[in-house]
C-alpha cells in the first residue's frame, strides 16, 4: 500500500480544506503540524487535502455527535465527524495515534519533531465515545486542555464545537425550581403538592427556554447528611413505603416533569439523583426513556475499587447495604444512567487521596452497569497541581473515553505522564505513589477521611506507629531523590506542589508524625500555601 507523505524537508504539497464548524480543528491542526515539522499547511490549494467534514443538514440537530471517522481517499485523508466536537478529537486523535503527540497538561506537551509525516495509505480510524457526558472537574484542568483530551462538559459556554451542558445548574436545583425561600440543609419540598410540581414544570421550561442548546435539565434533591430523608407526608410516605425507598416519591415526581416537557424539549434529557436518601433503588417505579439518574457515590471507600464490595466509609439512610449492589439495581431498571463519582478529600484538599488505580476499575464498573455520562469530582478551586491532580485529571479524561482500558493501558498513560511530566525524576515519583497506595490499601478511605482514616495510625501499637514513620521517612527520602534529578526549574516547581500532601499529612497526625496540634501548625503552615498557589486549604473555606 503506497505511504502518503504529507510533509518532508520542509515542505508539502497538502492543504487543510474546512467547512462552517470546523474552523478552529483546522487552525488546531495546522498549528501542530507547524510545530512538528515546521510546515504551516496553508487553507487552499491544488494538490491533496486534509478535509474536515461535517454532515449536511441543520447543525442543532448534530450539536452534541462527537463520533469520527479519519481514513485515507486517495492521497486526500478524511476526519470526517459526526458533529463538530468529533472534528476537533479527530484532530486530536491523528495528532496523537499518528504523530505521537500528548497532552498532559496546559504547561506539559509531548510534540516529536519529524523531518517527514507519513500516513499509511490505507489509514482507517474510527472512534465513539463510551460516555456522552464526560466531565473532569479537577481545576487543574484548563479548558483547552480538556478539549484536547476529549472531555466535553464544565467548559465555558463559548468553548469551540459547544459541549455537553446543563440549563443553568448541574445539581440541587428543586429548591430553586420550586422557589422556596430560606431553605435549610437537607430540606426538599413535598413532591406530591401539585402546586409544587406546576411551580417546578414553569421554572423548567423557564431555563430551557434560554439555555435552547442544553442536553438535560437537573431536577435533583437539595443537599443534606446521610440520615435526612425527603418529605414524610402522609401522600409521600405512601408511596415510598411502598417502594421501599424514597426514590419512590422522587422518580415518580421526575417522570410527571419529563412527560410534561417532552411534547416541546423532545432532545433534552430530566436528570434527578440517586443520592443519599434516594440512593436505594424503588421496587416498581420506573424512570421514563428521557429521565436519567445520576448516581452519587458518596458512601464509598475510594481506596478499594467499588465492585469489590469494600465496606461503605458511610451508612445510609437504609443502614449498611452494598453500594455496588445499588448500582446494579439501578442500572436493571434504567435505560439511562449517569454516575456522580469523586475524586479529593474534600476535608482536606492536599492530603493524599489514594485512588490512581482504583479509578480505573470504578470507571469499568460504571461502564459495565451501562453509565452513559460520569462526572468526576475532585479539587475544583485549586488551579495550581497540589495532590498529583494533573496526573489524576489526565488518566481521568483517558478513562472517560475509553473505560474499558485494560491495566496494562492505564499503567502506559501514567508512567508516560510521569516521563513528561517529571523528566528525569519521575521515577522516584512513581515509586512515592506505588509505596502511598500500597500502604493506604490496609485501610478504608472516604472523601471525608481524615489522616488516621486514611493509613491507620490511630489504631496502631508502637510497633505499627514506628513502621508508619517509617513508610512516611521512605516518602520523603523519595522526594529528595526526584529533587536532585530535576533538571528543570518547571519540574522543581511540580515536585515541591507533590511534596505539599507529605507535609499536610504531617500537621494532620499530631502525635505520630507531628507533636503539635493541627490547629497550630497548620496556621504556621498557611504563608507557605499560600505563597504556593493554593487557595483553598478544603472545600467552601478559603486561605486566610
Amino acid at each position: 500500500m503506497k505511504e502518503l507523505i504529507l510533509a518532508r524537508g520542509g515542505e508539502s504539497r497538502y492543504h487543510i480544506e474546512s467547512c462552517p464548524g470546523t474552523e478552529f480543528a483546522a487552525g488546531e491542526l495546522a498549528a501542530y503540524i507547524e510545530k512538528i515539522c515546521g510546515v504551516r499547511l496553508p487553507e487552499t490549494g491544488d494538490g491533496p487535502a486534509l478535509r474536515l467534514l461535517l454532515p449536511e443538514g441543520d447543525a442543532h440537530a448534530y450539536r452534541n455527535a462527537e463520533g469520527f471517522v479519519i481514513e485515507a481517499d486517495g492521497e486526500d485523508i478524511l476526519i470526517r465527524g459526526e458533529g463538530p466536537r468529533g472534528v476537533i478529537y479527530g484532530v486530536y486523535t491523528l495528532l496523537e495515534d499518528c504523530f505521537g503527540c500528548r497532552f498532559f497538561a496546559e504547561d506539559c506537551e509531548l510534540i516529536p519533531p519529524a523531518e517527514t509525516l507519513v500516513l499509511p495509505g490505507d489509514l482507517h480510524i474510527e472512534k465513539h465515545p463510551a460516555f456522552c457526558y464526560r466531565d473532569v472537574f479537577l481545576a487543574t484542568m484548563s479548558p483547552a486542555c480538556k478539549v484536547k483530551n476529549k472531555v466535553n462538559a464544565s467548559l465555558p459556554k463559548d468553548i469551540p464545537g459547544g459541549q455537553y451542558f446543563f440549563a443553568e445548574s448541574l445539581c440541587h436545583t428543586i429548591c430553586q425550581l420550586a422557589e422556596m425561600e430560606n431553605v435549610k440543609t437537607g430540606e426538599q419540598p413535598c413532591l406530591t403538592d401539585e402546586k409544587v410540581f406546576q411551580t417546578v414544570l414553569k421554572n423548567c421550561r423557564k431555563w430551557l427556554d434560554a439555555n435552547p442548546d442544553a442536553a438535560v435539565i437537573s431536577v435533583t434533591q437539595n443537599d443534606g447528611y446521610g440520615h435526612q430523608g425527603g418529605c414524610t407526608c402522609e401522600r409521600c410516605r405512601e408511596i415510598d413505603e411502598r417502594e421501599g425507598s424514597f426514590a419512590g416519591t422522587m422518580i415518580s415526581f421526575v417522570n410527571r416533569i419529563a412527560e410534561a416537557l417532552e411534547p416541546d424539549y423532545p432532545d433534552v434529557l430530566v436528570d434527578t439523583f440517586a443520592y443519599r436518601y434516594t440512593r436505594k433503588a424503588p421496587r416498581t417505579v420506573r424512570p421514563r426513556h428521557n429521565v436519567v439518574v445520576r448516581f452519587c457515590t458518596i458512601e464509598a471507600c475510594f481506596t478499594h475499587p467499588i465492585e469489590s464490595e469494600c465496606r461503605a466509609t458511610e451508612d445510609s439512610i437504609y443502614g449498611t447495604v452494598s453500594l455496588a449492589q445499588d448500582l446494579r439495581d439501578w442500572s436493571a431498571i434504567s435505560g439511562k444512567l449517569f454516575i456522580w463519582d469523586y475524586c479529593t478529600n474534600f476535608s482536606r484538599y492536599l492530603l493524599p487521596f489514594p485512588d490512581l488505580f482504583s479509578i480505573r476499575e470504578n470507571v469499568n464498573f460504571f461502564y459495565k452497569c451501562n453509565a452513559i455520562g460520569v462526572f468526576e469530582e475532585g479539587d475544583y478551586q485549586n488551579k495550581v497541581d497540589g495532590e498529583l491532580n494533573a496526573l489524576r485529571a489526565y488518566l481521568l479524561a483517558k478513562l472517560l473515553w475509553d473505560p474499558d482500558m485494560d491495566e496494562e493501558t492505564y499503567r502506559g498513560h501514567m508512567l508516560e505522564f510521569l516521563q513528561n511530566y517529571h523528566g528525569a525524576a519521575w521515577e522516584p515519583v512513581y515509586r512515592y505513589i506505588l509505596s502511598l497506595h500500597e500502604r493506604a490499601l490496609r485501610q478504608h478511605s472516604g472523601i471525608y477521611s481524615y489522616s488516621p482514616t486514611i493509613f491507620g495510625y490511630e489504631m496502631m501499637d508502637l510497633e505499627s506507629t514506628n513502621a508508619f514513620r517509617a513508610d512516611y521517612a521512605s516518602w520523603v527520602a523519595l522526594f529528595d531523590e526526584a529533587d536532585a534529578l530535576a533538571d528543570s526549574d518547571a519540574v522543581r516547581h511540580r515536585l515541591k506542589l507533590a511534596r505539599l500532601s507529605l507535609e499536610v499529612l504531617k500537621l494532620c497526625a499530631p502525635g505520630v508524625l507531628s507533636f503539635l496540634p493541627e490547629q497550630i501548625t497548620r496556621e504556621r503552615y498557611y504563608p507557605k500555601l499560600k505563597e504556593m498557589g493554593i487557595v483553598f486549604y478544603r472545600e467552601g473555606f478559603p486561605m486566610p
